[in-house]
């Protein structure tokens, strides 16, 4: 949990020291996580929240740093007469994207726009304890870099505020894979 305040304390001086420029962007929001793949089998429908602030750096391409914390509760499941329970799993991600929009209409009001964007992230990710009759399996920790791809929309109903809805989809590198989909909803903000 402090490397998620650490990495939260970097995003805010990210966003501070852009301050002055005039084509930046930030959201905050939250929303479901989808477990998908190996990790589908033994978790269900979680949540997430989340910041990230970015600048464009011409008229299509822009780069955002995000921050987001993801939950997955354990599927509680029996094998035969043993209950199987476990704790959520957690997921800290911290990234670089490039994101490619129509930036021009970033200062209007009552306009929708939708956006890509691509990158990379380090993820962490902290298993629960898991119990299976009266043996329990000690919390698992990992952290790797991973690649996303992903896609949304912002509806700027007035100069500097809107509303987004994102969505993305991650692939860990090497070993284990930890896959899933954050779609967010947001409160967007262009100072």
């Amino acid at each position: 949990m402090k490397k998620f305040y650490f990495l939260l304390t970097i995003l805010f001086i990210f966003v501070g020291s852009l301050y002055a420029q005039n084509e930046i962007f930030t959201s905050f929001g939250a929303g479901l996580t989808v477990p998908i793949s190996d990790l589908e089998k033994s978790h269900k429908l979680g949540f997430n929240v989340g910041a990230n602030a970015g600048l464009a750096f011409d008229k299509m391409f822009g780069g955002r740093v995000d921050l987001q914390y993801n939950s997955l509760p354990y599927k509680n499941s029996s094998y035969g007469s043993f209950e199987i329970t476990g704790d959520p799993i957690t997921i800290v991600t911290f990234g670089a994207d490039v994101v490619i929009s129509d930036f021009k209409k970033i200062r209007k009001k009552e306009v929708f726009i939708p956006y890509g964007f691509a990158g990379l992230s380090y993820l962490y990710a902290k298993a629960g304890d898991s119990k299976y009759g009266g043996l329990t399996i000690t919390t698992e920790r990992d952290s790797k870099l991973a690649l996303g791809i992903g896609g949304g929309a912002i509806y700027k109903f007035t100069e500097n505020i809107g509303i987004s809805a994102e969505l993305k989809y991650s692939v860990t590198l090497g070993g284990n894979q930890v896959n899933y989909i954050p779609l967010r909803v947001s409160l967007s903000y262009i100072p």
